[in-house]
């Protein structure tokens, strides 16, 4: 299998540093998921990240929103799902 070398390609995103800077100054854990990961093994361009993470999404995404002058969109609040857009 091919090596993907997928953390300096992450690395190479400017949505991807931002997120994960917010994430790590904030001690969530996250999980990349979805397209954006596909699209990276793929190695195809993504405009957007789909991020799991441990903890309460709604309010994590809220205070994303708010750090990154996004924001928030409650997706589904039975499952916690949230969406932070950011400019």
């Amino acid at each position: 299998m091919k090596d993907l070398m997928l953390p300096n390609r992450l690395n190479s995103l400017p949505l991807f540093k931002i997120v994960s800077d917010f994430l790590a100054a904030n001690g969530i854990e996250a999980y990349l998921v979805g397209g954006a990961l596909r699209d990276l093994m793929i190695e195809r361009d993504t405009a957007d990240l789909d991020i799991a993470v441990r903890g309460e999404a709604p309010k994590i995404a809220r205070k994303a929103a708010a750090a990154l002058s996004g924001k928030c969109v409650i997706l589904d609040k039975i499952n916690g799902v949230s969406r932070v857009i950011l400019p």
